[in-house]
């Protein structure tokens, strides 16, 4: 009998211990949830002409720096900018906000604006899927610029995220005022003979006057 009961309680004590376990690792009464995920790349688009009718195309790069291209004052400035579901279950509600960089406007793009801002509602991302979008900027006007300095460089940043989960990302780029060119003199001196006779006989004439000094000594 004795031996029954140690049994009967040993059994409890077991069944108390693995029932503890799994609901610690599973809950008590779902299983273990599914990891989520999101990613958000930005880059900047670097101008170039092709060589089929002088049309403007643009390579997508991360950053530009200083030694790299530089962007002048009031100049178009693209970004792209590609968000992507890289969990294995559905995203809902999913929102980009934009941030704009300073001595930059944003306008003419998807979304709408919070303050300087642009917030765009990508709405659901099936597992797996990616979104791509292209905002559009222009660099501000070179009075609205640093004074003191030549070359700024800024970066432009991005958030995408919803209830669960987000990722952020920048690109950078750099801005070069203008130079304003120094007008040349509009009265050029002259150097033609008549001004060579000019400068000979005036020196004839001081040589003259030193010899009458002379004499008169």
């Amino acid at each position: 009998m004795k031996n029954l009961s140690l049994f009967a309680l040993i059994l409890v004590i077991f069944l108390a211990c693995t029932g503890q376990a799994y609901a610690g690792q599973y809950g008590p009464y779902e299983g273990k949830k599914p990891a989520l995920g999101i990613s958000i790349d930005k880059k900047v688009g670097l101008p170039h002409t092709a060589t089929k009718g002088g049309q403007v195309e643009y390579t997508y790069v991360d950053n530009l720096t200083s030694g790299d291209r530089r962007f002048a004052p009031q100049e178009y400035v693209f970004f792209e900018i590609k968000v992507k579901n890289t969990s294995k279950v559905q995203l809902n509600n999913v929102v980009i906000r934009d941030y704009a960089p300073h001595y930059v406007e944003l306008f003419e793009n998807p979304g709408s604006f919070e303050g300087k801002d642009i917030v765009l509602n990508v709405g659901t991302l099936q597992p797996g899927e990616e979104k791509v979008y292209v905002f559009k900027a222009r660099i501000m006007p070179q009075n609205q610029l640093p004074a003191d300095k030549g070359v700024v460089c800024t970066y432009n940043k991005v958030r995408a995220s919803n209830d669960r989960v987000a990722d952020e990302d920048t690109a950078q780029f750099c801005i070069e005022k203008s130079v304003t060119s120094v007008n040349p003199p509009t009265d050029i001196p002259k150097t033609g003979p008549e001004h060579g006779v000019l400068i000979m006989i005036s020196a004839a004439g001081s040589a003259l006057a030193g010899l009458k000094l002379r004499r008169m000594r």
